[in-house]
């Protein structure tokens, strides 16, 4: 990180990620999260279940798993509770993530004092709710691409409550209330 004195560690990230049945797009968020230029990253998948090779596919990438049959609030919760890092970076499984984008947003949150990055991330996939998502997008004002602030530090995220585990749709928008 630009900046940073000789030997001062850098803050770890961890980047949660919610599975089910993603074998079609998991390999390449996962890439995309190793790819990172910033190197202190720990990757959990928290996954709900899945009956295709998703898991498979987790465990030849250096990753923590955690399995159940839950809904993605709580799978955010449940990889929140186990993250070792100062900041959390939830991340769908049909999701890739530029390269400097890690860096960059720690380095914002360091140098502003700000809690929270407001994201801009792909999507690959043309399962339904990507197609859903990329249509409702189509009404943004600024920016079809932004979404909600998914980068956020550990303790902050506790403090606001986390996620609404009784929510199934819509739950990034809740989260910036």
């Amino acid at each position: 990180m630009a900046g940073k004195k000789t030997g001062e560690k850098q803050p770890t990230v961890s980047v949660i990620i919610g599975t089910f049945n993603s074998a079609p797009t998991l390999p390449a968020c996962l890439s995309s999260v190793f790819a990172q230029k910033y190197k202190n990253i720990e990757a959990i998948i928290v996954d709900k279940g899945s009956t295709d090779s998703t898991l498979e596919i987790a465990r030849s990438f250096p990753v923590r798993i955690i399995e159940g049959h839950v809904e993605r609030c709580t799978q955010w919760n449940a990889g929140a509770k186990i993250a070792r890092g100062k900041f959390i970076y939830f991340l769908g499984a049909d999701m890739e993530t530029h390269q400097d984008f890690i860096s960059e947003a720690v380095k914002k949150c360091l140098s502003s004092g700000a809690s929270a990055i407001y994201t801009v991330v792909s999507t690959k996939s043309n399962a339904y709710w990507a197609r859903v998502r990329g249509f409702e997008r189509k009404f943004y004002l600024l920016d079809e691409k932004w979404q909600a602030a998914r980068f956020i530090e550990k303790g902050v995220f506790w403090k606001i409550g986390g996620w609404n585990e009784k929510l199934v749709a819509g739950e990034d928008w809740d989260l910036q209330e």
